[in-house]
């Protein structure tokens, strides 16, 4: 039990594993990742793709990235935007949180956090 278990946190980090896909009753407790906000140096930024690259692969790796927020998924989404050229940048997932008793919705806890550097 305790192998399957680490094998699972394994692929969470390092695959396609989430809460929402292949991760049990925990897509009952979570809002769904596509609802969750990226900020590019504590930044809410509109991302733009380089021009030699598709729209669709370019919200291919988007959506897979907030699926499945990890540095791979990270460095294709990056690879297809004009922030190739760019030498560091910090990148952070803020998860959507409801406050039922106030009937509101802010962006809270970040659920992602990874300082990507070009030359790794």
């Amino acid at each position: 039990m305790v192998v399957v278990a680490a094998y699972q946190i394994y692929l969470s980090q390092t695959d396609d594993l989430t809460q929402w896909k292949g991760g049990g009753y925990g897509m009952y407790t979570t809002i769904h990742p596509t609802y969750n906000k990226i900020t590019f140096n504590d930044s809410l930024v509109h991302i733009n793709f380089k021009g030699d690259g598709s729209e669709e692969a370019f919200k291919e790796s988007y959506y897979d990235f907030l699926l499945y927020p990890n540095r791979n998924t990270l460095r294709t989404l990056i690879s297809i935007t004009t922030f190739a050229d760019i030498d560091s940048l910090n990148v952070k997932i803020h998860e959507l949180e409801f406050d039922i008793n106030n009937h509101t919705a802010t962006y809270g806890e970040v659920c992602f956090e990874y300082t990507y550097r070009k030359d790794k």
